[in-house]
């Protein structure tokens, strides 16, 4: 008798509590580890019509990627001021000491403040709140009542290079696309997106002064791995396998696959990413994996040899001045679409017979004083 008294005791406890407990106990599960995560009693809970402050107006893309995540959640307004206690959520600027990207966070029931020394601190903090949040936030139609459990965090990345990076020249990523390998990035706090947008497979980038560059060099006959995608498809009933349509042209009876980038896309996909805390990094290889160039502009690569050589497709031509004005004006079209202080030029894989056999090449060679082709390569 006195074991069935204590259990009902105990139900009638724990519905007690239940009913008077509005926000369940959530597991901190944030992605890295942060350097230091300390748990406290209760939570903050989103409620509509919440006030977020900043220090600073240049915070504002970044609270707009909050307002983002919290769309599901709550409605907002931002604002600039100085009086934390005016709002519900507040980011300071400015306020600590550590390296880049480094910040603190602290959540109450009656608050979450956050201080960050850049701005990239501020983007981790936002990206701690969205982990801290259930997941299914991210989906539509679940609006409810939603909490973080009140935690002060102090973080600052292991490493400053956080990279993640995507070859769009053998199979092409639309827009939006991009742009959701870019939210997936943000989501784990990686922060520099390196685009792989030319190879011998395609030309992704429009280049304005070489408008064959995308209009023919973007697309190409189906390769094997094309047409085993495609049967695959067929044989296993499985449209994953499907290139999707609006990657695919006819021209003169044959099915192309490509795509490319304007330099309006460039430039959205890019203050996308910015908005982020993310570093944009365009590859555009040179002076090997230059194939899907040279077949439009063949004088590009050294007289008559062009194709597949040994192992790799044949490289351009260091030996004449036109290609090097070529390469030159398609890098000043890339670095006024990109902001950020690196490009990457390629460089692997240069099969160099070619120069070897190339007069132009071997007087370059002679000209400049240097030893081999490997050192044309590095002189290029």
């Amino acid at each position: 008798m006195f074991k069935q008294l204590s259990t009902s005791l105990l139900i009638v406890s724990a519905c007690a509590f239940s009913a008077c407990t509005s926000v369940v106990k959530q597991e901190v599960a944030i992605l890295p580890t942060p350097v230091s995560l300390t748990e406290q009693s209760g939570a903050f809970v989103f409620k509509d019509e919440m006030k977020i402050g900043v220090s600073d107006q240049s915070l504002f893309p970044a609270v707009g990627y909050l307002q983002e995540i919290l769309r599901n959640v709550v409605s907002s307004s931002v604002e600039v001021t100085a009086d934390k206690d005016l709002v519900d959520v507040y980011f300071q600027l400015g306020n600590t000491e550590g390296k880049h990207g480094s910040y603190k966070l602290q959540s109450t029931p009656e608050f979450i403040r956050v201080e960050a020394n850049d701005y990239s601190g501020i983007i981790s903090a936002v990206t701690t709140i969205r982990q801290l949040l259930p997941a299914e936030i991210e989906m539509q139609g679940t609006k409810r009542t939603y909490s973080i459990p009140a935690v002060q965090i102090e973080d600052a990345p292991r490493f400053e290079w956080r990279g993640f990076m995507l070859d769009a020249s053998r199979h092409f990523w639309n827009k939006e696309e991009v742009k959701h390998v870019l939210d997936l990035m943000s989501l784990y706090k990686l922060n520099k997106f390196h685009w792989h947008l030319t190879d011998d497979q395609g030309w992704r980038i429009e280049i304005e002064k070489y408008p064959l560059l995308t209009e023919k060099g973007a697309w190409r006959q189906f390769n094997n791995h094309d047409r085993t995608c495609m049967a695959r498809a067929a044989e296993e009933d499985n449209t994953d396998f499907l290139i999707p349509e609006d990657k695919l042209r006819i021209v003169e009876g044959d099915t192309l696959y490509g795509g490319y980038y304007t330099h309006d896309d460039v430039k959205e996909i890019v203050a996308y990413a910015a908005q982020r805390g993310i570093d944009v990094i365009p590859e555009i290889d040179m002076p090997g994996h230059f194939l899907a160039a040279i077949s439009q502009y063949p004088d590009l690569a050294c007289d008559g040899l062009i194709g597949w050589g040994e192992i790799f497709s044949s490289p351009i031509c260091p030996g004449k001045d036109e290609t090097l004005e070529f390469c030159r004006n398609v890098f000043k079209e890339i670095f006024e679409l990109f902001p950020y202080e690196y490009v990457h030029m390629g460089g692997d894989e240069v099969e160099k017979n070619n120069w070897k056999k190339c007069p132009r090449c071997q007087k370059r060679i002679r000209t400049e004083k240097l030893g081999s082709v490997e050192e044309l390569q590095a002189w290029f």
